[in-house]
């Protein structure tokens, strides 16, 4: 029955998956031409790696959210930033393809899993790619620089944006799994709630 489940959580995933990247391609305006301009320079952009990863988490422990959670769940920092200095270079290769974007999914996940909030996702996201555009203003020409950190910068926002999708899925997911309910009960239960939310917030702003 669990894996009968699995499966199925899976399938419904990787559906919104391919839902989310063709937003993805049409807001972003995402396509192969950016994973290409990233490609034919990748042993130049491999090489930032370090320098950017390390960057990444000399601003991150300066959070104390952050650091709280790395030492709350013993997370062995130097094997992370090795996670990441591989993802990186998964993008700057030109390896992104659907299966990259159903790993975000998984990021999704695991944020939860260890209460990351995505505010902390979308700042270092932008952290990450302030430093690369950096490394591109130090070592391209204007119009190069460009269209290099252009490419970058869409795959980035897209990888947050998957796994921000992953992160909401997956919570509403194990949530209606220990509800034992209908997805259609409870989102007609939250529209009821966030209806008089919404009815409290209007009322808060027209008296500021």
């Amino acid at each position: 029955m669990k894996e009968e489940k699995l499966q199925k959580l899976f399938e419904e995933s990787f559906k919104k998956v391919q839902e989310v990247l063709k937003d993805a391609e049409t807001l972003l305006e995402f396509e192969k031409k950016d994973i290409e301009t990233l490609k034919l320079r990748k042993d130049l952009l491999i090489s930032w790696a370090d320098e950017i990863i390390d960057h990444f988490y000399d601003v991150l422990l300066r959070d104390e959210k952050a650091k709280s959670i790395l030492e709350k769940h013993n997370i062995n920092l130097e094997k992370l930033k090795e996670g990441n200095k591989n993802w990186y270079k998964r993008i700057v290769s030109g390896e992104v393809d659907e299966e990259f974007f159903k790993y975000s999914f998984y990021v999704g996940l695991l944020h939860i899993y260890y209460g990351v909030d995505n505010d902390l996702m979308i700042f270092m996201a932008d952290v990450l790619r302030r430093k690369f555009l950096q490394l591109c203003l130090e070592t391209f020409e204007e119009g190069e620089a460009f269209e290099v950190y252009t490419a970058f910068s869409k795959i980035v926002a897209a990888f947050v944006g998957f796994t921000v999708e992953g992160y909401v899925f997956m919570l509403k997911h194990a949530m209606l799994d220990i509800l034992g309910m209908k997805p259609e009960l409870v989102t007609r239960m939250m529209n009821m709630e966030l209806e008089t939310f919404i009815k409290g917030f209007r009322e808060y702003f027209k008296k500021s």
